[in-house]
């Protein structure tokens, strides 16, 4: 069948050539198109295909037509083109095409999602088709092909579908489109060697109010006081306003003191604006004087806290220290805030003093110094043991620089109720202390704390670790009898107490612990413990422990100790 084609092609085409005196091209004038129509209409296979033979507008093409108009073109090989079928060409003409669009002017509306559709009547099948748009400075602004065509349905509609966002950059003005097909044949495409140019126009696009402005110039350039006027453009469709630009406002130095202010009198600065010279001014309080002296001075855990009375008026404080005595040299250390400061840059053993100014942050200077407030700074130390003896609870510190003695304080576990102290420490040779007050307390469980103290009346006090440390007090435990139950295991004794959590039961062999067993019953006061070696001689030891929720567990000391051989 491809071959009788091929045949009927050769033959219709021969006629052709003999019919008129040069084929049709994209370029042709109107004579000659109407010419190649009436070719057209004269071969018969053609004739029957109604979309050409009622195409009579091809005779008055105008080449130069702003609107894309609906055509047909027979596109004929060109000039010294051969039929040899050894050109692997599946036929001796190209199929028609047929551009047409829903409007003969093309509008994008702001905001919508449009498309430009061309729609093409191929004649054969193995073909695909493209289209490429051109503006008026040769660009290429917009690109679509066609699928690839394969159906055995002559005539069928393809369409070629250029998006609007390919469209967006399409200014209002004439364009150029520019078609052509691709056939495939011997396993490759091929490019057919005509391609056909129509005019387009694209209309000014219509916003329907929903402008998109934006500023093109500036109309009149804003002052400090006065607004500005700038020229805004629709992008869309190129309707133009002229919007208010805000005032720039004044932009004011840093400002320079014209009077200066007196401890009774107010004075006055004054800033100047960089871009219209207008000046404004502001008030400066009048000199606040410095407070007569602090009022308090303590050693913290920190540091030395230092309080004074607060000044109305006064923003900033200024801190002064001197480390060459009372009357020595007093150097700047901060600018608090507030009426209180601790300063933690010091040394345990030293004595400082301070003094206290009013900063005038209008004029960054200060005010006369107060009089002077000192303190013999000593560390604040804490309690790093606490063991149950015989004779209470023992504990146990480390020596801080400067300190003449140790105050050690207790409180309740509950820690309600105040700090008490319970003993003192004289000297800084002597770092551990037991509470011999709590001997008989069994089972009471207490916090601890200790402070430093200075001075040769031992008056200076450390901070003072208000958390505490905390101990309970067990009392040693009796182990009544240890003896033999088994050639293996030992039967022991003790007396249970409801005041402590369980027992601890430990066995020796020449001063080495061997086993340790707990029991966690305080009611337990009999048990006999196995897994012992036969025929060893043991040391054995009991105590007491109770825990302490969120802390721990504390041990009472060991008991005298009982010898069993089994």
């Amino acid at each position: 069948m491809d071959k009788l084609k091929r045949t009927l092609v050769v033959f219709l085409a021969a006629l052709m050539l003999m019919s008129v005196a040069s084929p049709v091209f994209a370029d042709t004038n109107e004579a000659d198109a109407a010419t190649a129509g009436e070719a057209m209409v004269s071969e018969e296979p053609i004739a029957e295909e109604e979309p050409i033979a009622e195409e009579e507008p091809i005779a008055e093409e105008e080449p130069a037509s702003e609107t894309v108009i609906s055509e047909g073109l027979n596109v004929m090989l060109e000039e010294g083109g051969s039929l040899d079928e050894s050109m692997a060409v599946p036929y001796a003409s190209y199929p028609m095409i047929f551009l047409d669009t829903t409007e003969s002017n093309l509008t994008i509306p702001h905001g919508e999602v449009g498309k430009l559709v061309f729609t093409i009547f191929p004649e054969y099948k193995n073909e695909r088709y493209n289209i490429e748009i051109y503006n008026t400075s040769g660009v290429k602004v917009a690109s679509a092909s066609s699928t690839y065509y394969n159906s055995s349905i002559m005539y069928k509609t393809v369409t070629i579908t250029v998006n609007t966002s390919e469209l967006k950059n399409m200014t209002p003005g004439n364009y150029t489109v520019k078609y052509w097909l691709d056939f495939y044949s011997m396993y490759e495409w091929h490019s057919a060697p005509n391609s056909y140019t129509r005019k387009l126009t694209v209309l000014k696009n219509v916003c329907n109010g929903n402008h998109r402005f934006v500023q093109d110039s500036i109309y009149t350039e804003p002052t400090c006081k006065k607004e500005g006027v700038a020229r805004m453009v629709c992008s869309t469709c190129g309707h133009t306003v002229y919007q208010s630009i805000p005032v720039s406002g004044h932009t004011w130095d840093g400002g320079t003191v014209t009077t200066d202010p007196t401890d009774t009198e107010t004075g006055i600065r004054t800033y100047t604006c960089t871009v219209c010279s207008e000046t404004k001014t502001e008030s400066i309080p009048a000199l606040v004087t410095a407070p007569a002296k602090p009022y308090k001075i303590a050693n913290v855990v920190s540091g030395i806290h230092v309080y004074w009375d607060a000044v109305e008026g006064a923003h900033k404080y200024g801190l002064w220290r001197s480390e060459t005595g009372k009357d020595g040299t007093y150097n700047w250390i901060a600018n608090p805030t507030t009426n209180h400061f601790t300063d933690t840059k010091i040394e345990s053993g030293k004595t400082y003093f301070y003094k206290v100014t009013i900063l005038n942050t209008d004029l960054n200077v200060h005010t006369d110094k107060s009089e002077a407030i000192g303190v013999t700074y000593v560390a604040t130390p804490d309690i790093t043991s606490r063991t149950n003896t015989a004779a209470g609870v023992k504990m146990s510190w480390d020596k801080i620089t400067g300190a003449t003695g140790y105050a050690i304080y207790r409180k309740s576990y509950s820690g309600t109720d105040a700090w008490v102290r319970v003993g003192t420490i004289s000297g800084n040779s002597t770092f551990t202390w037991t509470d011999t007050s709590v001997k008989n307390n069994n089972g009471e469980v207490y916090k601890y704390t200790i402070r430093a103290l200075a001075g040769s009346d031992m008056k200076t006090l450390s901070g003072c670790r208000n958390a505490g440390r905390t101990m309970v007090r067990l009392s040693s435990q009796v182990l009544t009898s240890a003896t033999k139950a088994s050639s293996t295991s030992v039967l022991c004794k003790w007396t249970a107490s409801s005041k402590v959590t369980g027992y601890e039961i430990r066995f020796l062999v020449n001063g080495e612990v061997y086993k340790t067993f707990t029991v966690g019953n305080y009611k337990t006061g009999t048990k006999t413990f196995t897994g012992l070696k036969a025929g060893q001689t043991y040391t054995v030891q009991v105590r007491t422990y109770k825990k302490v929720d969120g802390v721990g567990s504390f041990y009472s000391d060991w008991s005298t100790a009982k010898t069993v051989k089994i």
